[in-house]
């Protein structure tokens, strides 16, 4: 079975939200405080209930606050989980808890936590109950087949691979041998092992004749107290506690080599300790869907890419992507790395809007299968980050790349503030698409149902190429217009870009001509038609571009309208 759906109400900063969930592998990505972190906190509460060493627990100040009506007292937090069933074992081991949808049997579990007054005291209750029927119990034993095991995004890897309390390695050893009189064998070996080696005993006994030498002349007479000394504890789980890992200093060398020397874990990088923690965790899990068949177990880890560069960021997901074969694994990531690597059916994208968390299941998005497959293709780390941000401009090239931040702060330097439209500060990507597959974009954003679509400002912008003393746009500039819709907004030049740029003003053209005649000494520019012909037939709109970007300023450049009217509005200036 796995989570098909999972709601959330009133909790911290989620008003509402509903996810849809795949079977297999499900990435959460977007901006900061957009309410992935609280959602995999309500998994961890509802995964973990049946752990009595559960580390997240509800507490009042989880309740949910309504900003915008301070009258409006709390209401009760509600997480709903919905399991899909998928054979006959798990519909009699799950019998209690299961609904019928249509056809199709649904495993639900549902948690309620609320105030309650009693003789005058409001007290803090929870409510956890299975099925149609609120009120209807859930043995423990049942909850005790839903596992999961969590990754935080703070976690001390060198730490957590050396506490003698919940240390990963000696968990995973338990799991490993999970037979009590096997491990109680294994414990009674190693404790022969050191107490009946003769030079051990030897140096044990004098140090113990020492402090009970002290123990006797310190104490009252007939209350005397002597001590013995042992290497460790013979409990199993206590030895395997103790497990260390380390790496050879020589790795040409064999262990048992007198040679041999050893990094100690907090010696090694962040990275590779991170990466030895990550698969001790997993090697504990997987070890629980071995031995427990029965068992739903979930893998919930935030930030995999912490201390990794792109490349091991590839090559870690690819290994999440082959567990998802097996358990059904979440994944927080702010990584545009990620992103692009992964499916997009498989990503859901969390935004923070006006303090309101919206989430958008690209799988539940307009987007058709085609545009996925192209998108999967075309979504490079640069492209990718278009998820992440406040705003998006869609353009054509490099040259409007390079030059539109430029423009935003010449607009802003014009009306007395610098960082009026600066793109940065307003958290907007310039998306370029390499040409002119503007569609499979433009659907990211354009729905006019607004749980299909992004709530973020794009603008697509491009040329209208109408033909040789005609005004009709191109038939691709067209196709653009009619894509305007939701939150996309569509802006065409009277041309061309470098077109409008040199005839936008006198001024335009005179910095044009001069950074030109920069570039190319020996050439002198007479028009605009000469300026587009030879910047056409020498290739070298990027370097002109970015020569122009160093050169412009407020004073010597007017940008065009259509471009201050994608500034304005993906920056929200206008309405």
């Amino acid at each position: 079975m796995f989570i098909k759906q999972f709601s959330i109400r009133y909790f911290r900063n989620i008003k509402t939200l509903d996810l849809l969930l795949e079977k297999g592998l499900n990435i959460f990505i977007g901006e900061n405080n957009s309410g992935k972190s609280t959602t995999m906190d309500a998994l961890r509460v509802c995964l973990g209930w049946g752990d009595q060493d559960k580390g997240v627990f509800i507490k009042p100040d989880d309740l949910y606050i309504e900003r915008s009506n301070y009258q409006i007292g709390p209401k009760p937090i509600e997480f709903d989980l919905i399991f899909r069933i998928e054979d006959e074992i798990e519909q009699s081991i799950f019998y209690d808890l299961l609904s019928k949808k249509g056809e199709e049997l649904e495993l639900q579990i549902h948690y309620r936590f609320f105030f309650e007054e009693k003789n005058d005291r409001k007290l803090f209750r929870c409510s956890i109950w299975g099925g149609d029927n609120e009120g209807q119990n859930i043995p423990a034993e049942i909850l005790d087949l839903i596992r999961h095991i969590y990754l935080g995004a703070l976690r001390d890897a060198s730490r957590d691979l050396q506490l003698s309390k919940g240390n990963k390695l000696g968990s995973l050893l338990e799991k490993i041998e999970p037979n009590k009189i096997r491990q109680l064998e294994l414990s009674q070996k190693l404790d022969d092992l050191l107490h009946k080696d003769v030079d051990w005993k030897i140096i044990r006994e004098a140090a113990k004749n020492k402090i009970n030498e002290h123990l006797n002349n310190s104490s009252i007479k007939g209350k005397e107290i002597e001590i013995d000394l042992r290497f460790i504890d013979s409990e199993f789980k206590k030895i395997v506690g103790d497990l260390r890992a380390r790496l050879p200093v020589y790795p040409s060398l064999a262990e048992n080599d007198k040679n041999q020397k050893w990094f100690q874990i907090n010696q090694n990088g962040l990275g590779d300790n991170n990466r030895i923690y990550i698969a001790s965790v997993l090697g504990d899990l997987l070890g629980i869907r071995e031995l427990e068949s029965e068992t739903y177990v979930a893998l919930l880890i935030e930030e995999p890419e912490a201390h990794l560069h792109p490349q091991l960021q590839n090559i870690l997901f690819s290994y999440f992507e082959q567990l998802s074969n097996k358990i059904q694994v979440f994944i927080t990531s702010h990584s545009p790395t990620i992103t692009a690597k992964t499916l997009l059916n498989t990503v859901t994208v969390f935004q923070n809007v006006n303090d309101e968390i919206h989430v958008l299941a690209m799988k539940n998005s307009d987007l058709d299968i085609e545009d996925k497959a192209y998108l999967h293709r075309f979504l490079d780390v640069t492209k990718a980050q278009l998820f992440f941000a406040n705003g998006v401009i869609l353009v054509e090239g490099i040259s409007e790349a390079l030059l539109f931040p430029v423009f935003a702060e010449i607009m802003g330097k014009n009306e007395g503030d610098e960082n009026k439209y600066n793109l940065t500060k307003w958290g907007v990507e310039i998306v370029n698409v390499g040409g002119v597959s503007f569609s499979y974009f433009a659907k990211i954003f354009n729905s006019i149902d607004s749980k299909k679509r992004l709530n973020s400002r794009c603008v697509l912008v491009t040329d209208s190429d109408p033909k040789e003393n005609e005004v009709m746009l191109s038939g691709r500039a067209q196709r653009a217009a009619e894509m305007k819709s939701g939150l996309l907004d569509v802006q065409l030049s009277k041309k061309t870009f470098e077109h409008d740029l040199f005839n936008d003003s006198d001024k335009n053209s005179v910095t044009i001509k001069e950074v030109y005649k920069e570039m190319h000494p020996q050439t002198s520019i007479k028009n605009v038609n000469d300026f587009m012909e030879r910047l056409k037939s020498n290739k070298d709109k990027g370097e002109f571009a970015q020569k122009l970007a160093e050169k412009i300023n407020n004073d010597n450049f007017t940008i065009p309208e259509y471009i201050s009217n994608t500034i304005k509005w993906v920056t929200k200036s206008v309405e």
